[in-house]
């Protein structure tokens, strides 16, 4: 793809081509007839990878033909990006911008922008999040005392309930009472944001406290763990705790009729990597993106808010939560925390 210097002598773009390759941006050079005559160091690495099927060089262009009603000027000065996935099909985001020279052909400019579109997202996540915490302190405090009242009402004529032969009526109503403090439960933790109180602890030991506490959710399920290198953590152990909490109430909820629910934890690339997978039904692709959206739900009676509540935990401990499929041809889903390794508080 590269030609040397001495292939085009009178035009002085190329005999910076050593130059260019010291550039931390891909730099590639097509002339009038589409034949790509000077690339980089940079850019050889990132034209490897496919966008869509197609070579990511042609579907650039394709983009760029899409635009181009939009003004010159306006195009030069606005980074456009694409998704690209390397051979391994690792995907990732590629900006370039488009720049048409008279002498030289058409100039792109690209670079790999994955790190960056993730640091904006996990922005607006958190900027949502912090809108949401206000709304739903008011509606935590609007129900709370009325639900309060309502239930010791009911309490209070149980006795004459039982004897008009109400009692399993009255049971009822008290299951969604129950319900409805949790759910404000969740509205109430989601609300009260505070940030890790981190204390030395022991990835297994905040494993079994989770599995305890979802006990009672687990019937039918297969709960197996297993760990590799590990070394103590400085974490909020109650806060790690409700992650995991949630995460295994949510693959029990999604293996109704029984299944395997593992865990596995280990150090990878000097950080604390933790897996929770199940046999469930897994989660469709569509909708991946959304799920730590709050509020967003696909239970009937779900609050939308436990995933959500997980990711600003695990962000606030400077981590990241991940989740998709399982590897390889099997079904169900895999949730993965990466947590940096600290030494002390």
């Amino acid at each position: 793809m590269r030609k040397s210097s001495q292939s085009r002598p009178n035009v002085p773009f190329y005999s910076g081509t050593t130059l260019l390759d010291e550039i931390g941006v891909g730099i590639v050079l097509v002339d009038e007839g589409g034949e790509v005559v000077v690339t980089n160091r940079v850019a050889d690495d990132l034209l490897t990878r496919r966008s869509a099927g197609a070579p990511l060089l042609s579907k650039i262009f394709e983009l760029a033909e899409g635009e181009a009603a939009a003004d010159t000027k306006q195009q030069r000065s606005k980074e456009h990006t694409v998704e690209a996935h390397d051979e391994g099909g690792t995907k990732s985001i590629i900006g370039f911008r488009l720049i048409k020279s008279r002498r030289l052909g058409t100039i792109v400019s690209l670079h790999d922008v994955t790190e960056t579109e993730r640091f904006q997202a996990e922005r607006r996540q958190l900027e949502r999040l912090s809108e949401v915490g206000k709304a739903c302190a008011m509606v935590a405090h609007e129900i709370g005392n009325p639900l309060a009242a309502i239930k010791a009402t009911i309490q209070s004529i149980e006795h004459e309930a039982a004897q008009a032969g109400l009692g399993d009526s009255l049971q009822a109503v008290n299951r969604e009472i129950d319900r409805l403090n949790n759910m404000l439960g969740q509205l109430l933790g989601f609300v009260r944001h505070r940030p890790p109180r981190r204390t030395k602890a022991e990835m297994p030991n905040i494993v079994n406290r989770a599995r305890s506490a979802a006990e009672g959710r687990l019937n039918g399920v297969t709960f197996t763990t297993r760990y590799g290198q590990l070394r103590p953590l400085w974490v909020d152990q109650d806060q790690l705790q409700q992650v995991l909490l949630n995460l295994f109430i949510n693959a029990a909820d999604a293996m109704p009729d029984g299944g395997d629910l593992m865990v596995y934890a280990g150090i990878e690339d000097e950080r604390m990597v933790l897996r929770v997978e199940d046999t469930g039904t897994g989660i469709p692709k569509e909708i991946v993106e959304k799920v730590f959206d709050s509020f967003f739900t696909t239970k009937p009676t779900g609050t939308g808010l436990g995933l959500s509540i997980c990711y600003r935990i695990v962000t606030d401990h400077g981590g990241m939560i991940t989740i998709g499929g399982r590897s390889g041809n099997v079904g169900g889903t895999c949730v993965t925390i990466t947590l940096p390794i600290m030494t002390g508080r």
